[in-house]
């Protein structure tokens, strides 16, 4: 039976999604992918007529990702304006994703993959995060526009780093708390800047 087009692209969606999910639970080189396509009802062979390899297949999973949250920050602008940032440093800190591994940042589960892409791959990666950091600028309530984007580079890489750290500890206690101090301390400087004292 011969497939269309449109449902080429449905069936490449599909194992994208499905995809991304493992990804984040087990990393690129563990990430099951023939269980992967049995999930979907699809054989091993199969993925090979959408991805020319396995490592096509996770950089377009990760390329799709950072896609979504270009549209997603965008949409959130249009909804919240200066105060965007605030409202999505609320969101990334919350104690619930700290366990919420296949529904978390794509950089606090993949980290540690992404430096083994294709150098081409990682200049696309690249160009997409400051596509990223230019539009959740926007959602900073600071004037100078380069001053917006040093924040918004500095929030971004904060809230993967105190995730990935929180993840790694085994305490309950130190874990929240690790959460809860980045969490005060990003909202602040996403409303109201940094401000440094001269002492000289």
């Amino acid at each position: 039976m011969r497939v269309s087009q449109e449902e080429k692209a449905q069936i490449k969606e599909k194992i994208l999604v499905e995809t991304l999910a493992s990804l984040k639970v087990w990393g690129q080189n563990a990430a099951p992918v023939d269980k992967i396509m049995k999930r979907l009802g699809l054989t091993s062979g199969a993925l090979y007529s959408h991805f020319k390899s396995k490592d096509d297949l996770f950089a377009q999973v990760i390329l799709r990702e950072l896609d979504r949250l270009i549209a997603q920050h965008s949409e959130q602008y249009k909804k919240y304006g200066s105060q965007t940032v605030a409202k999505f440093v609320e969101y990334y800190l919350d104690e619930r994703h700290i366990d919420a591994v296949e529904r978390g940042c794509v950089f606090v589960a993949l980290g540690s993959d992404l430096h083994r892409l294709k150098p081409s791959v990682r200049e696309m990666i690249e160009e997409k995060m400051q596509i990223i950091f230019t539009v959740m600028s926007s959602g900073l309530p600071h004037k100078r526009a380069d001053e917006r984007l040093k924040y918004a580079k500095f929030i971004f890489s904060s809230m993967v780093g105190t995730l990935v750290m929180a993840r790694s500890m085994k305490n309950d206690d130190v874990k929240i708390d690790m959460i809860r101090t980045a969490k005060k301390m990003l909202l602040t400087i996403s409303r109201e800047g940094v401000k440094y004292e001269n002492k000289q």
